[in-house]
């Protein structure tokens, strides 16, 4: 026979006890932060945001990039991943939490570099800013991905004959230029309120150079157009240097060289005063 449990006598019921309606749980929320920062327990507000919604290997990665970060920076912090091709890091301050936004490389980057980039979020010491670099140099290939893009490759124009001023430019150049196309671009419509242009691209995943066809006009002179190449042509022979977790286009080594052109000057000339003719001539 089991013997039966003690039970501890109830207190005697009050009538106002009885009537008293149980305070919701909510009322108790704004407290929980505070005292659990008391006891030197997790805040339970974050960990709630913590719990991965998803089981993918993706959310799981990123919740344990914010957990290593945090550890290293001794605050909370929120890690969104992103594609960004320029901006690797950066980081704001919001009310109860450090933004991280990171090039989704950082997912699977080694222990080391996880902590270099915690130190430099905290302190931004050079010496972290250059293991992050080193770190994205050596996954520059995830940063521009290949698409996988058919393009019909036109370099003759009515007017202006796109492989003609490449082959004019190339020897210009000490960098190799093999295996890099040129042709001119899609005719896009005039958006409203638009005021300026994109000329020119340069494709490094493709080694592509796209030309506007705005340009292929009788009236648009054929040195605009060469200093629009040269200009592309420089993208590919100086590529994209990361400092701080960020890529640099154009470098002061590319605006040297850029500047250096013979008709660069006459060029920027020519497009300030004549911007407004090319958005005229763009299709509605």
């Amino acid at each position: 026979m089991r013997a039966p449990a003690c039970r501890r006598p109830a207190p005697p019921s009050s009538p106002l006890a009885k009537n008293r309606p149980a305070a919701p749980a909510a009322a108790f929320a704004p407290y929980a932060s505070t005292l659990a920062a008391t006891l030197g327990l997790p805040d339970p507000a974050r960990a709630k945001r913590r719990s991965p919604t998803s089981s993918s290997p993706r959310v799981i990665a990123t919740t344990h990039l914010a957990l290593s970060i945090e550890r290293v920076v001794g605050a909370p912090v929120d890690v969104v991943v992103t594609q960004n091709r320029r901006m690797m890091v950066s980081a704001r301050r919001e009310a109860d939490a450090l933004v991280v936004r990171v090039h989704e490389m950082f997912l699977l980057a080694p222990a080391p570099v996880v902590d270099a980039l915690g130190r430099y979020l905290k302190d931004r010491r050079k010496e972290d800013a250059a293991i992050l670099d080193t770190f994205i140099a050596s996954r520059r290939e995830l940063i521009t991905k290949p698409k996988v893009r058919r393009t019909v490759l036109r370099t003759r124009g009515a007017h202006h004959d796109l492989r003609e001023i490449f082959e004019a430019l190339e020897p210009r150049f000490v960098e190799s230029f093999e295996g890099v196309q040129i042709t001119w671009g899609r005719l896009t419509r005039r958006k409203r309120g638009q005021r300026g242009l994109q000329l020119g691209t340069y494709s490094p995943s493709e080694r592509l150079i796209r030309i506007h066809p705005i340009l292929d006009q009788a009236w648009v002179p054929g040195f605009v157009v060469a200093t629009v190449v040269h200009h592309e042509m420089l993208h590919h022979a100086l590529p994209a240097v990361m400092d701080n977790g960020r890529a640099y286009f154009h470098t002061p080594e590319f605006r040297r060289r850029e500047a250096a052109y013979p008709d660069h000057a006459r060029c920027e000339a020519w497009e300030r005063a004549n911007i407004g003719n090319l958005l005229r001539s763009m299709p509605r």
